[in-house]
């Protein structure tokens, strides 16, 4: 089949630059087709993606659920184990990263307790995790952290009734921290 001189229909100029092509030469043809199924397999790709997000979420959720329960019921070793889980999968989980240190604070693994309390993006949803960090960071030395925690304890905890006696703590806490933040013991 002839090609008219000066038309350029772009499938007959990708088979005369194929047919000048050597043999170590390696040609890519596109066409609609190829095109279409590469689109499909992105959208199959995104597809399957969002499905084992979805259902790692679930996973999370219900190791999570399963963790409060072992807490709870006192099996400390059960509950670390499933947020290890967890936290094996999505380090920066924040729901997990808050429960295992307030699991650590509470074996009195302040330094570990510190390090997930660290990787919370915001504040616990817990305002006592704030307490049990700023009495971490007080064993730790690390008095100017310890300090703004048992602040925030005071201020979004002020309303309740229930903690008066945290909360004397907490402003003892936050006084050694201070005291302790100008001087530091050598």
């Amino acid at each position: 089949h002839a090609v008219p001189a000066g038309s350029d229909d772009g499938r007959h100029s990708r088979l005369r630059r194929a047919s000048r092509a050597g043999p170590t030469d390696t040609i890519i043809i596109v066409g609609r087709e190829s095109k279409q199924r590469a689109k499909a397999q992105r959208r199959e790709a995104r597809k399957r993606a969002d499905k084992a997000r979805r259902q790692l979420a679930d996973h999370f959720g219900q190791w999570l659920f399963d963790a409060d329960m072992a807490w709870q019921a006192g099996n400390l070793a059960e509950a670390r184990h499933l947020l290890d889980r967890i936290l094996r999968l999505r380090a920066n989980h924040q729901a997990a990263n808050e429960l295992m240190a307030d699991l650590c604070f509470k074996e009195k693994r302040h330094e570990d307790g510190l390090s997930h309390f660290d990787r919370l993006v915001g504040p616990p949803d817990w305002p006592l995790v704030d307490y049990h960090a700023a009495i971490a960071c007080l064993i730790t030395g690390r008095y100017v952290q310890g300090h703004t925690l048992a602040a925030r304890f005071i201020t979004d905890t002020a309303g309740d009734g229930s903690l008066s006696t945290t909360h004397e703590n907490a402003r003892l806490i936050q006084a050694d921290c201070r005291k302790l933040a100008k001087n530091p013991p050598k």
